[in-house]
């Protein structure tokens, strides 16, 4: 059986002022030539802000796709309309976009 490397995994601790720090926990022994570690590192950055970023871009999406979809709807609803008035005209109809093209 070969001895466990080092591991990762994500922590979150509390501060003493009660407020939450994410870290991303890294330990790994050190090795002598031949020998079992007698130390092992820790290492913590945090990742607070990165977590507070992640949380932001999912509600994020996740209003964009409500917007999408409502505007998807909204453009499915006038279609009906909207051929409507290009069956029953004999005139020329031009279709720009918002930037007059």
């Amino acid at each position: 059986m070969y001895p466990l490397r080092n591991f990762t995994m994500e922590k979150r601790y509390s501060r003493s002022d009660g407020s939450a720090v994410g870290v991303d926990l890294t330990v790994a022994p050190l090795w002598q030539v031949r020998k079992q570690p007698t130390f092992h590192i820790a290492v913590e950055p945090d990742i607070t802000e990165r977590r507070r970023a992640e949380q932001n871009l999912t509600t994020f999406n996740a209003t964009l796709e409500q917007k999408v979809s409502r505007r998807t709807q909204e453009g499915e609803e006038s279609r009906p309309r909207l051929q409507a008035i290009l069956d029953g005209t004999f005139d020329t109809v031009f279709v720009k976009d918002i930037e007059g093209r």
